[in-house]
């Protein structure tokens, strides 16, 4: 099969009427026999009859979920929502207990973390000096300049 790229201007205008021609034939064919829309990829694989029912499935799902009662989670297809009554104070404030002692255990597992002040050096090495940073600097100017110079 040749790229569409690769065709001429007569190719192209004989392959759209040859197109034109199918389309007109299947809407023939459809007439005739009365079935709905044949299914093509240009309207996205799917004929006019398939999208309106998943539409409709659609809207009924939305429409069963908004009137859920605010809090209620929609019951599945098939199975009934099960009642739900809002968590009273009492349960809250005991789970909430049962938390904080959960995350203090846990915090109190922990060894102690050391706080490294910025001024510390962490990598054990000696600072360098301003005249070695000055140093690397100046190298690293250079190169960049060489790189940047070989580029034009």
């Amino acid at each position: 099969m040749k790229n569409i790229l690769e065709l001429s201007s007569q190719q192209l205008r004989r392959a759209a009427q040859i197109k034109e021609q199918i389309a007109s034939l299947e809407k023939q064919i459809q007439d005739l026999l009365g079935q709905g829309a044949p299914v093509t990829k240009s309207n996205g694989g799917m004929s006019a009859v398939a999208r309106a029912k998943i539409s409709a499935a659609a809207k009924a799902r939305w429409a069963k979920i908004k009137a859920a009662k605010p809090g209620q989670v929609p019951a599945k297809q098939g199975q009934s929502a099960p009642a739900r009554k809002p968590m009273s104070a009492a349960q809250r404030a005991r789970i909430a207990a049962t938390l904080k002692a959960r995350w203090a255990k846990i915090k109190a597992a922990k060894p102690a973390q050391v706080s490294i002040k910025p001024t510390q050096n962490v990598s054990g090495r000696k600072p360098m000096s301003a005249a070695q940073k000055a140093k690397i600097a100046a190298t690293l100017k250079a190169r960049w300049a060489k790189i940047k110079a070989g580029k034009k």
